[in-house]
């Protein structure tokens, strides 16, 4: 029931009472906090829930029709894929709903997805220099640039990889028995 009630703000006050494990710019080790304390810091400056937030600046905007920011445990989501565990011998549909946002809580349909991805192209949502930031691979205080353990880089939410035909800016996540990766080809008009 805890982990229920975690919002942004409850979680941002668990994650400050936490031992730091590296000095800031140290190293690069991928955390879901750092999303909620994110969307945290969208809640402080624009003074309003993330989820609105989203929803004003983005879903309404781009027409993302059946998008769904979570707000409320008892929220119904419609069409929502529903996760399985094992539970002994049988599976058994898996939920673990919290109120914290920046790292999930987002529900999008394939169509709105498309329609993310469009504007994202188009640059209806951010611009070229925003763009070519986030698809830009970090780097350590050191200098050295961001690789993560399997030898990607990462930039603004997305891992990074070159190849000799292509670019790919791409994310995974899993959560209560489900799993979703997008894979955004960056030098062709395809995304995954």
């Amino acid at each position: 029931e805890e982990f229920a009630n975690l919002t942004c703000a409850t979680h941002v006050d668990w994650l400050s009472a936490q031992k730091i494990k590296h000095a800031p710019g140290k190293t690069h080790e991928y955390n879901n906090s750092n999303y909620v304390l994110l969307a945290r810091v969208v809640e402080e400056a624009s003074g309003l829930s993330f989820s609105r937030f989203v929803t004003k600046h983005i879903f309404e905007p781009l027409r993302m029709a059946q998008a769904v920011a979570f707000e409320r445990l008892d929220q119904k989501v419609p069409h929502r894929a529903v996760g399985y565990a094992k539970k002994g011998k049988r599976l058994a549909a898996t939920e673990q709903p919290t109120l914290a946002m920046g790292d999930g809580n987002l529900f999008l349909s394939i169509q709105d997805m498309a329609k993310w991805d469009l504007a994202l192209r188009n640059q209806t949502l951010l611009g070229q220099k925003w763009l070519d930031e986030a698809w830009t691979n970090g780097h350590l205080d050191s200098g050295k640039a961001i690789k993560d353990e399997d030898g990607y880089g990462y930039g603004y939410g997305f891992q990074l990889a070159e190849g000799d035909d292509f670019n790919t800016a791409f994310h995974s996540g899993s959560w209560a028995g489900t799993s979703t990766s997008i894979i955004r080809y960056l030098t062709e008009d395809l995304t995954v």
